[in-house]
């Protein structure tokens, strides 16, 4: 039986109308909870520690442990399972991990659909019966929310956490399950990621949400981007997806023999992308154009910096009169 604090060991002598209050506001409170309460809250409503074993003696609660009691039989509903597992992390304590995913609509059911996550950061919670306790170092407000009337973790904060445990083709699943149903931003996703570098799962999230997005939407996503930066800084008309040697200019100022380069450097650093990369700005240079590469990256965290470098690339390559690479005669995009 769980130590509750000395001025409730006392056993009260208790008329029929006081232990019928008390087990009505017991049971009102637990009717809340999907069933379940805690022994912390029973001595709170005023029930005693020898008055809480002679209840569970009785039959009209049921110890569920890690301090968690089933008011009045213990077939509580998955809702009151729920309860159960999130009163037993304690007071801030939320869903989390696979539990949280199938709460948010990522997975009809959990891999082991006979554990119940639970976050909290007091390490010494034992959990209920079929409760899974974590206790990360940092468990802040606003990485928690509320579904169905039960503490959660964010959308956000459930994929950065099951990024840890869960397998690629796993992740992969739930970053798209994530796009689908709440229309998420996967570009956001993965600044968000990338906004823990340090932590585990971080980088195997962001990868996940740069793959899920694939090259086609994250090409249109930047140079979007670039378009609404370049009309807020006041850039010259340029082209688009400019074709040159089998390979494409992503940003082409052709009366200046000026290109500009943009991607993502986590969806597409590596050796091969370097390497080709470093081909195409030999072949312009041969031919007589810059290259400046941007990174989508500092395009969204750097953007006063990457500001500055454009307009001081454009300023060191003024207009020329003859272009070095002849305008298509069909005519690609403009920004």
């Amino acid at each position: 039986m769980e130590n509750f604090p000395e001025h409730d060991r006392k056993r009260t002598r208790r008329s029929a109308a006081e232990r019928d209050e008390i087990v009505s506001r017991v049971t009102r409170v637990a009717g809340t909870r999907g069933g379940a309460t805690t022994g912390a809250d029973l001595v709170e409503r005023g029930l005693g520690r020898k008055e809480i074993a002679g209840y569970v003696r009785t039959g009209w609660l049921h110890d569920l442990e890690g301090d968690v009691y089933a008011v009045g039989h213990e077939a509580l509903t998955k809702q009151g399972w729920l309860y159960a597992a999130l009163l037993s992390g304690g007071p801030n304590a939320a869903l989390s991990y696979w539990t949280a995913a199938v709460l948010w609509r990522l997975l009809d059911r959990a891999p082991n659909a006979n554990e119940i996550h639970v976050s909290t950061q007091r390490s010494d919670r034992e959990g209920c019966r079929g409760a899974v306790i974590h206790a990360p170092r940092k468990l802040p407000e606003n990485d928690c929310t509320t579904i169905n009337s039960l503490r959660v973790t964010t959308l956000f904060r459930t994929l950065l956490d099951l990024a840890t445990v869960a397998s690629p083709a796993q992740l992969l699943g739930l970053v798209e399950a994530a796009h689908t149903v709440h229309g998420i931003d996967l570009l956001t996703l993965a600044a968000y990621a990338r906004s823990f570098r340090r932590r585990p799962g971080a980088a195997r999230l962001r990868e996940a949400a740069y793959s899920v997005a694939g090259p086609v939407r994250l090409r249109s996503n930047l140079e979007r981007m670039f378009r609404e930066l370049a009309r807020e800084w006041g850039l010259p008309e340029y082209e688009t997806n400019v074709p040159f040697e089998g390979q494409e200019l992503d940003v082409f100022f052709r009366d200046r023999n000026a290109a500009i380069e943009l991607d993502w450097f986590d969806y597409h650093g590596g050796r091969s992308s370097y390497r080709r990369d470093h081909r195409k700005a030999r072949k312009l240079a041969r031919v007589g154009v810059a290259l400046l590469p941007v990174a989508g990256e500092d395009l969204e965290e750097h953007r006063d910096d990457v500001r500055v470098d454009v307009l001081a690339y454009l300023a060191n390559h003024p207009p020329v009169t003859q272009p070095a690479i002849p305008a298509n005669p069909i005519g690609p995009s403009s920004g």
